[in-house]
């Protein structure tokens, strides 16, 4: 079977999936959406909120609008990403869904992986980073760097960032601009890994996939520590700026502070 039909057949048999106590509250099973045709990009979320629980797709609501203009303010097309989540079901009254909740969707999740084969993968959120393993720590401690996600079909490249509900509940720049930053480079993995696809496509065995692992891993490396050294160099610039203008705020300060003292003393004599 093709993809579709594949993603379909998977699709189906869990649509009235019981493996968890997810079941008795959901409204509908949340499969994914967008293109799974070996997309660039398969965006990987925590779990569905009201929004996704009522329409039955992922990233819908005030998270969802964020998420899609990040994506687009990345340059990436929707049509050029794959979204689905850890666990298919909402979990009452959002909360995290737990350990035992995400084990039981875990071989929907890497079925779906396997199946539309993305070039990396975007971990968006702290729950999803889960996919890395227990006890890897928080987002901010696991960003900026490509990870390896080892499944049953071989390695998969993967990103994480911050959930877009952290930054409307923060409104935070710079949080923005971390998002932007570990899309880009999520997108960066996703083109190394379709340069060295292409080469192997018409000889998909596991020595050949072994072999396009390792030369991504490589091309990867190079271009992670260039980025890295790019990112240094921009942040140094950044960090002069701002020391730049604390400068101009402090002399302006000291400026309107002299002025007030003479006008003090002025008004003193009079």
């Amino acid at each position: 079977m093709g993809v579709i039909k594949n993603l379909k057949h998977l699709q189906a048999s869990y649509e009235g999936c019981e493996a968890c106590e997810l079941k008795c509250h959901r409204n509908k099973v949340v499969f994914g959406r967008g293109n799974p045709k070996h997309p660039m990009l398969m965006c990987i979320g925590e779990a569905p909120g009201r929004a996704e629980d009522q329409s039955g797709l992922p990233w819908e609501g005030d998270a969802g609008k964020t998420f899609w203009g990040l994506l687009r303010k990345s340059s990436i097309d929707k049509d050029d990403v794959y979204c689905t989540n850890m666990v298919m079901c909402r979990p009452k009254g959002n909360r995290d869904p737990t350990a035992a909740e995400m084990r039981a969707c875990r071989s929907r999740l890497e079925q779906q992986i396997q199946i539309i084969r993305p070039n990396a993968l975007l971990l968006v959120g702290r729950i999803a980073l889960n996919l890395l393993g227990y006890g890897v720590g928080g987002v901010a401690a696991n960003r900026g760097v490509i990870h390896e996600v080892e499944l049953d079909g071989g390695i998969w490249y993967a990103v994480s960032t911050y959930h877009p509900s952290y930054l409307n509940r923060t409104q935070s720049g710079d949080i923005q601009d971390a998002m932007v930053q570990d899309m880009h480079l999520a997108w960066s993995a996703a083109e190394i890994v379709s340069q060295y696809r292409s080469e192997y496509a018409s000889n998909p065995n596991q020595a050949c996939f072994r072999e396009l692992n390792s030369k991504s891993k490589t091309a990867i490396a190079e271009s992670t520590q260039a980025r890295g050294a790019a990112l240094e160099g921009h942040g140094s610039a950044r960090r002069s700026e701002a020391e730049s203008r604390r400068k101009d705020h402090d002399t302006r300060e000291d400026s309107r502070g002299r002025k007030k003292l003479r006008l003090d003393r002025r008004q003193s004599v009079d």
